[in-house]
Parts: C-alpha cells; sequence; structure tokens
C-alpha cells in the first residue's frame, strides 16, 4: 500500500506529548485555527498510520427529528403570539 508523500510545511509542526490515560494536548494555533472550544468534541479515527482529530457537533436526538420536520416542511408558524400558535394548532390537521 502506497501513501501520499507528506507536504512540505512552511513552519515545523509541532510535536506533542502522550500523557497520563493517553491524553494530548491540542497546540494552540490549531486550536484556534478550528475554532474548537474547551469542551467540544472530536472523533478520532486511525488513518495508515496517523491519528486523526475531527471536530464533531453532537445533536440531541429530539433536536435532529425537529430539524427534519423543518427541512420536510412539516411545520406550523411563525406566529406573532401564543393565541395565533394555539389557533393554528386546533385548525391543524395531522
Amino acid at each position: 500500500m502506497t501513501h501520499p508523500a507528506p507536504q512540505a510545511q512552511s513552519h515545523p509542526m509541532p510535536v506533542v506529548k502522550i500523557r497520563t490515560n493517553r491524553q494530548v494536548t491540542i497546540p494552540k494555533v490549531i486550536f484556534e485555527a478550528l475554532n474548537l472550544n474547551e469542551g467540544d468534541f472530536v472523533e478520532v479515527s486511525r488513518q495508515h498510520d496517523a491519528v486523526l482529530f475531527q471536530p464533531k457537533k453532537l445533536i440531541d436526538r429530539d433536536i435532529n427529528e425537529a430539524l427534519a420536520d423543518v427541512e420536510a416542511d412539516r411545520v406550523l408558524g411563525p406566529f406573532n403570539d401564543a393565541q395565533m400558535a394555539l389557533t393554528a394548532l386546533k385548525n391543524h390537521k395531522s
């Protein structure tokens, strides 16, 4: 199996140490370039002989279902007030 040749870097690549419990610190320049924040999730995978950290956003199942309803145009509204929303719900046929 052949792998693409590494691209020349204009700056030396940061080297980090694997610490207790396999913890790795993401260098600040990379952390900021990817707009990461403390507490964010990353997916970790193996790519040939390298480790790839890919930022991930986790979405609750309920939110994911709601977004699918919006995309499929299964929503009512917007409404100017609660009374308008209640009237629309009463008149809506599932």
